[in-house]
């Protein structure tokens, strides 16, 4: 398995391009469309899914334009599909760059199964954050539910601490050494982020 992490957008946000023999995702490409289209064409992948692990606008920017491009299926958890539609939800009205509205081919749910990725539903950042887990690789990626030292903000709309800190203690239960690709900043593992919250 193949992981290509490509930077976007002005606060950072980590889009994945990730390849295995017989599927490639694509997850939570935020912004800077034509960027990751590069990235896509210069390694000859043909992603089949966009995976947004939530809502919001610098994890969806660019979502649709790199679906009409690809022709890949556009995929959410079913809490937070209005997001790919509202403004306000998806707080691309508060920053003044709004975004083009999309409309998910598929909802995920707990559980699902992705590629070789299971769904794990992490509300609290957004009612609908989702993770994906890796159970044979030891890989998650987190979203915006947890980083390398730090975890998702809760002040926004649809944010719930109390949710969060039960989706953080779901994550806690995978193995140390699963190591997180999160949705901003660098890479951890589930030992150093339990070190982090003591």
């Amino acid at each position: 398995m193949k992981i290509y992490t490509i930077e976007v957008g002005f606060n950072g946000t980590n889009s994945y391009l990730v390849e295995d023999t017989d599927n490639c995702l694509l997850i939570d490409p935020g912004a800077e469309g034509e960027k990751i289209l590069s990235v896509i064409q210069e390694k000859k992948l043909r992603p089949e899914k966009i995976i947004l692990t939530h809502g919001h606008f610098d994890h969806i920017g660019a979502a649709e334009y790199l679906r009409e491009k690809t022709g890949a299926k556009l995929f959410v958890h079913s809490e937070d599909k209005e997001y790919l539609m509202d403004e306000k939800k998806n707080l691309s009205f508060f920053t003044g760059d709004l975004i083009e509205p999309a409309i998910a081919d598929n909802l995920m749910e707990e559980g699902d199964i992705i590629g070789k990725f299971r769904v794990i539903h992490t509300p609290g950042h957004t009612p609908g954050s989702i993770c994906l887990y890796n159970e044979e690789e030891g890989l998650l990626f987190s979203g915006d539910t947890i980083f390398k030292n730090g975890y998702g903000r809760t002040d926004f709309p649809g944010g719930d601490l109390q949710a969060l800190i039960n989706s953080i203690n779901k994550l806690l239960h995978l193995p140390d050494e699963t190591l997180v690709y999160p949705g901003h900043g660098p890479s951890t593992t589930i030992a150093e982020f339990r070190r982090y919250i003591g």
